[in-house]
């Protein structure tokens, strides 16, 4: 029966969908959850709790999909990797746990918000919905539902006020719930008085310990490692190749890919596609190993002529195998017998014996330049380090040398950034990851999605800032996706939004550098040279057109009128151009 509970209780919103039937395609997987809106209007956090009671063992490393939707309108998907691997799982067995819903700026929900969950195959790209009395929708199945709070109430010097008292008195019990509110109040006003007040409790609030890692973050934080790790791995394998060191670079190839496929069968995320295309370069390596020369195959011909009687043939092959000198012909031979009725199945379990005992023969200089890209003491010394909004990844001295004030005024562009832009990169909640990559070997930083990488970096380095322009500028590029069809102006923007970060978190002389040398650039490289505006070159003269209306026009006193953009920003992405004509 479809329950639900009275529309006056709306701490604890939920409706369990689990069936004694079961739909045509579903999992045999009964579902119950229930979403804690407790703090939704306060905090934009919400908690859902999903619990799991599969009726048989299966095979399938799915994923879980969580989509929330509301008038007809998708609000958010969530593929994750649930804690226990769906394999694990045991019939009759509950398996239970909580994802946090994060809603930074206020959906256009319609009131109702319909949770839906399905079994997602990354290897069939298909979704399956679990047990259910109603028809699933897109492999999805209703499993509760909640209703997203309507704000009405105006940010005011009062509510301010109160809602600081309230979150410093929060922040004993609940540092990331204190942080959140201050937060919430923040994106709902643009007067930047306000949001200086809330700045500086933010700071306060600040200094407590974040939240720790989440079961999602902690897949991400090792899915980045050992995507680096891979990277790096595959550098290695190419430079083997390059050399005719095919079975060293086989070696890095068959580390990389049986990694990976671990991660697949947990259902991590990108992991499986990433692996098959590890499988096929490794596969295409193996060939060339196994590859004869002319001579070679008529040696085999001669042999296969000689040695009619398959069993003997077959016995003559795996004797063959043990010369390392012959054993490209021994495989051959005992491969012809894989296309006999007889003796193909011992024929092939030989052959592939064969193949493991060559390939695992690895010369020693190889094996010496492999094992040493295996063991670099790097993957010892990386670790994480979280804060309010970022988890750092990277060499331990490294990590630890970052000043708390640094980090924390980090976290502040993030909001300031976010809140001007009106996106966040992370709607699932999940921390943006900064990776400090020793073995990269770009001397700077790439920031998109919720990700940022800076390369070279030095595991020895005692003290390190990341308030400072390199991070402001890399995090721009992940939050901004106005995506101008102007090239010039997309790092642009991510200056634009480097030097705003600098002039609202105090940093006087950063700021008028900032702001000066791209108010500079924007006049020598643009309107001293009656260029054409498409023209107009990447970084500093694009960030100095953005820069020079609002200081220009848009200044109150010695104030800049932020909000001005902070509505722009807005109401470009809400009418975005789709032309993408050349200008």
């Amino acid at each position: 029966m479809h329950t639900r509970r009275p529309s006056f209780l709306p701490a604890l919103c939920s409706v369990a969908l689990a069936a004694s039937l079961p739909a045509q395609n579903s999992l045999p997987i009964q579902v119950q959850a229930s979403v804690d809106t407790s703090n939704l209007a306060t905090t934009g956090r919400a908690t859902l709790r999903l619990e799991f009671t599969p009726e048989a063992a299966l095979d399938t490393p799915y994923a879980v999909r969580v989509e929330l939707r509301s008038g007809g309108r998708t609000l958010q998907r969530r593929d994750h990797a649930p804690p226990t691997p769906v394999t694990a799982w045991q019939p009759r067995t509950p398996v239970a746990y909580e994802l946090t819903l994060y809603f930074p700026l206020t959906p256009k929900a319609d009131g109702a918000v319909d949770v839906l969950v399905g079994f997602l195959d990354q290897a069939e790209d298909e979704v399956t919905p679990p047990l259910t009395r109603f028809r699933a929708r897109d492999g999805l199945a209703e499993v509760c539902e909640f209703r997203f709070p309507k704000i009405t109430a105006a940010v005011t010097e009062q509510s301010v006020a109160t809602t600081i008292d309230a979150a410093l008195v929060l922040a004993k019990s609940d540092a990331r719930a204190a942080w959140d509110a201050l937060e919430f109040a923040f994106r709902r006003t643009d007067d930047y008085r306000l949001k200086q007040q809330l700045q500086q409790a933010l700071l306060r609030v600040g200094r407590m310990p974040p939240a720790p890692l989440s079961f999602e973050e902690r897949d991400i934080v090792a899915a980045r490692i050992q995507a680096e790790r891979a990277r790096y791995l595959r550098q290695v394998a190419g430079r083997l190749y390059d050399r005719g060191q095919l079975l060293g670079a086989l070696l890095l190839l068959d580390e990389v890919g049986g990694a990976l496929q671990e991660d697949a069968d947990r259902a991590v995320l990108g992991a499986l596609n990433q692996a098959q295309r590890v499988t096929k370069d490794r596969d295409a390596i193996a060939a060339k190993v196994f590859a004869l020369d002319k001579a070679q195959q008529a040696e085999v011909n001669r042999l296969a002529d000689e040695h009619e009687e398959e069993a003997e043939r077959l016995a003559f092959g795996i004797r063959m195998a043990t010369d390392k000198q012959r054993r490209a012909i021994a495989r051959e031979l005992v491969r012809t017998i894989e296309f006999t009725p007889d003796l193909s199945e011992e024929a092939a379990a030989a052959r592939r014996r064969i193949e493991r005992e060559w390939l695992a023969d690895v010369p020693p200089a190889e094996r010496q330049e492999a094992d040493a890209a295996l063991h670099h003491p790097c993957w010892d010394r990386t670790t994480q380090r979280a804060s309010h909004r970022f988890i750092l990844i990277g060499p331990k001295k490294l990590l630890d040398g970052i000043p708390a004030d640094s980090l924390l005024r980090f976290d502040l562009a993030y909001l300031y950034q976010t809140d001007l832009f009106g996106r966040v990169p992370n709607p699932q909640g999940d921390r943006v990851t900064v990776y400090f990559k020793e073995l990269w070997e770009f001397g700077g930083g790439v920031g998109g999605g919720k990700t940022i990488d800076v390369g070279r970096a030095d595991p020895n380095a005692s003290k390190l800032r990341v308030d400072g322009g390199l991070y402001y500028h890399e995090l721009g590029h992940c939050v901004d996706d106005t995506n101008p069809i102007y090239p010039g102006m997309r790092e642009g923007l991510a200056d634009f939004a480097a030097a705003f970060c600098y002039h609202e978190l105090g940093q006087v002389a950063q700021a008028r550098a900032a702001i000066g040398a791209a108010r500079r650039a924007f006049l020598a490289d643009y309107l001293e040279r009656d260029l054409e505006y498409w023209r107009m070159p990447n970084y500093g003269p694009s960030a100095g057109f953005l820069l020079h209306f609002v200081h220009e026009y848009g200044r109150d006193g010695s104030r800049y009128q932020w909000q001005r953009y902070r509505r722009f920003f807005r109401d470009y992405r809400a009418d975005r151009i789709g032309d993408g004509r050349t200008p």
